[in-house]
């Protein structure tokens, strides 16, 4: 009798590293991606800010915009400082607690 294993156990059923880490990592650090979503417009926003502070420096413009797009240059490169720092923090942290329990996990897979 020829089985097809392949089509009698669900792809769930088999265990993957890959797929515990990744949904521990969303599970647990679900908090941290409004925070990187704020860090990319931020950087958005720096971009286009510095683009049009430039603008404001030529000769022939006569908008007095200049201050205006360097506080919004500023304030966005706070968004960035303070975010950066507390994503880093806990993404780091959380990476040094999977290398651990990896070699945790090997090293007593090979004492076997």
């Amino acid at each position: 009798k020829n089985l097809n294993l392949s089509r009698a156990i669900p792809r769930t059923a088999y265990p993957s590293l890959h797929r515990a880490l990744v949904r521990d990592f969303m599970s647990t650090l679900w908090f941290v991606q409004p925070f990187m979503c704020a860090s990319s417009t931020a950087r958005l926003v720096q971009a286009i800010a510095l683009g049009y502070l430039l603008q404001s420096f030529e000769v022939g413009n006569t908008d007095d915009n200049g201050y205006l797009w360097a506080g919004i240059l500023v304030l966005s490169g706070f968004v960035v400082l303070m975010e950066h720092h507390h994503v880093f923090f806990y993404t780091w942290r959380r990476g040094m607690q999977y290398r651990i329990s990896s070699i945790a996990a090997i090293y007593d897979k090979s004492l076997r």
